[in-house]
């Protein structure tokens, strides 16, 4: 088992690099590039921060700035994933098996975060820009489309990121049985989050519903093991009876 498995990590590539998670990072620092080109010549040298919803209340933002935020952050993160996936290349012979994991899982696992955060960032930042320009976007139903669009793609895929980790036993299989009912949870609220915005205009009211994830996913985690017990309990009154 652990030789099939040192093969699979050698076929793999080793530190599983999220391909699909860099080119969707890729793609969409194009398009923010193209974006923050084009609008440039409308943005004033300081931007409102009560016009562009970016920065402290009542104060202002340079437009070098305010165009080069959201970039930056997918830019960090796509560094960030990159630099655990070598890390955990490293660490991983050492760790536990129940905690190893596998390459495939690791880059699925990555490439899932990072094409879920694009989808998140670059239609915020689109809003951000064309509205310092002078633009009057719906603020509140472009990011919450964008935040219910990511979880949705998030849940979608955390049952088949769980599915490549190859758990044997212990916190491993833990997490994969309930990486369904979790992938689930996630959606749902994801679901209720683009629902939501046909709703309502007002950026606080639609910002709610990513406050149900906690409940949902402890939810989900408890709901396997009281199953569990309710079929448990089912077969010894069947056995009794």
């Amino acid at each position: 088992m652990t030789e099939t498995r040192d093969r699979d990590e050698q076929v793999e590539g080793g530190a599983g690099v999220p391909w699909t998670g860099l080119g969707a990072t890729a793609v969409a620092l194009v398009a923010m590039a193209a974006l923050a080109t084009t609008a440039w010549p409308d943005l004033p040298a300081a931007v409102d921060n009560d016009e562009s919803g970016v920065g402290p209340h009542g104060g202002t933002m340079s437009r070098g700035l305010l165009v080069a935020v959201m970039p930056l952050t997918l830019v960090g993160l796509g560094v960030l994933l990159l630099g655990l996936s070598a890390v955990g290349h490293v660490l991983r012979p050492h760790l536990p098996a129940a905690l190893r994991g596998s390459s495939r899982g690791t880059r699925a696992a990555g490439d899932a975060v990072m094409v879920s955060t694009a989808l998140l960032l670059a239609p915020l930042h689109g809003v951000v820009v064309l509205n310092a320009a002078g633009g009057d976007l719906p603020v509140a139903f472009v990011a919450g489309l964008s935040v219910g669009s990511g979880l949705v793609l998030l849940g979608l895929l955390l049952p088949r990121v769980q599915r490549l980790r190859n758990p044997e036993d212990g916190i491993g299989l833990i997490l994969a049985r309930n990486a369904r009912p979790t992938g689930a949870a996630v959606a749902g609220v994801g679901a209720v989050q683009i629902v939501m915005v046909f709703f309502t205009d007002d950026v606080l009211v639609a910002s709610l519903p990513p406050l149900l994830l906690v409940p949902a996913m402890v939810g989900a985690f408890v709901w396997p093991f009281l199953r569990y017990g309710l079929r448990t309990r089912a077969d010894e009154r069947a056995h009794r009876g």
